[in-house]
């Protein structure tokens, strides 16, 4: 097991939710693009969300239907910060287009003192 697998599996010990949607709201001192991390392969690889700026107060929500992710890969969401340093989420997510679930993140921070946090999945 590669030490991001290990990370992975440490990070969602005891839990692991299922979701095909995923939503960042941004209450931090910056403005972000939403993008995706899937774990595949045994390691971390990020996918262009919209491009879409998401200033402070706004967010995004993404149809992961859209993308090309398998059932069952993990997926979280990257946090694209303009002119800072980026982050993504304290917990990952099982990605399966069949639970009409939304995973649901907050942006905190400034841009280079900044986390996102997962606040749960809810039916959509």
């Amino acid at each position: 097991m590669s030490e991001l697998e290990k990370n992975l599996v440490a990070e969602n010990r005891g839990s692991t939710e299922s979701a095909n949607h995923l939503f960042l709201r941004n209450i931090g001192a910056y403005v972000c693009e939403l993008d995706i991390l899937v774990f595949r392969d045994g390691e971390e690889k990020r996918i262009h969300g919209t491009g879409k700026d998401i200033c402070v107060g706004q967010s995004e929500e993404l149809d992961l239907t859209n993308y090309n992710i398998e059932k069952g890969e993990m997926v979280n969401v990257y946090v694209n910060v303009k002119g800072g340093k980026d982050t993504h989420g304290n917990k990952w997510v099982e990605y399966d287009p069949e639970v009409n679930r939304r995973a649901n993140y907050e942006a905190c921070g400034t841009t280079l003192i900044n986390h996102c946090d997962f606040l749960g999945t809810t039916s959509i």
